[in-house]
């Protein structure tokens, strides 16, 4: 190859590998880039808990990836830490402006969407590692960030963040649980519709709740949840 061609392929490599680096320096900047869809800043009027808010238009936005216990609703107490979860997301966003990357919608029509504070912090990361909310893993989720939410989740678990200390100490949660290791969700070993139905194969017992969180699975939510411990 001539000499001249070798400065210019040189520098056509220099040139890659440069933009490379930006661009990983512009994901890590921000923890919802790379979700596919860019990103809309919205006004929050409204959160009625600690996973979900509601904007000035009306829509409806779901954090993606995690889920926070559930506020009292007409057939069902408030779950354990619910009021803490859903007070410390309102004083987060309420008449405040966020930035949502939207993934989807789920079956209730909400906007699934990674979201993000105007200081570039990222709302589900806080709340998982503050102990107010857990991974709630999907398919479609991102594995980088997958992970990342499990790291600080069970960084939440071993200090005793938020929670973890109430639930994973009281002795309703003292039974067998276990998970389907394909749809990566648990429920106790007795009672659980959804577990009672999967594959033989796919079914793993945990030695402990902790365990199950652990090892990234995340509760039924037709089966009793481990954050009701009023029964």
């Amino acid at each position: 190859m001539h000499p001249l061609d070798i400065r210019r392929q040189k520098a056509a490599s220099g040139r890659l590998f440069a933009f490379l680096g930006l661009l990983l320096a512009a994901l890590l900047a921000n923890p919802a880039a790379g979700t596919g869809q860019g990103g809309e800043t919205v006004r929050v009027r409204f959160v009625p808990d600690g996973d979900t808010f509601v904007t000035t238009d009306g829509r409806v936005v779901r954090l993606a990836g995690i889920d926070a216990p559930e506020t009292e609703r007409r057939d069902a107490p408030a779950q354990f830490f619910a009021a803490q979860a859903t007070e410390r997301l309102r004083g987060l966003v309420l008449d405040r402006d966020v930035e949502i990357f939207g993934i989807g919608r789920d079956r209730h029509g909400r906007i699934v969407a990674e979201s993000v504070l105007t200081d570039g912090r990222s709302l589900e990361e806080m709340l998982v590692g503050e102990g107010l909310a857990f991974v709630y893993p999907h398919a479609d989720g991102r594995p980088d960030r997958t992970r990342r939410l499990l790291d600080l989740q069970q960084n939440a678990i071993e200090e005793g963040r938020g929670f973890w200390p109430g639930v994973l100490s009281d002795e309703k949660n003292k039974i067998l649980w276990e998970g389907n290791a394909h749809s990566l969700r648990f429920g106790p070993a007795e009672g659980c519709g959804p577990l009672a139905a999967s594959a033989p194969g796919r079914r793993i017992a945990f030695g402990s709740l902790a365990e199950a969180f652990r090892e990234g699975f995340a509760p039924y939510r037709e089966c009793r949840s481990p954050f009701n411990l009023q029964n």
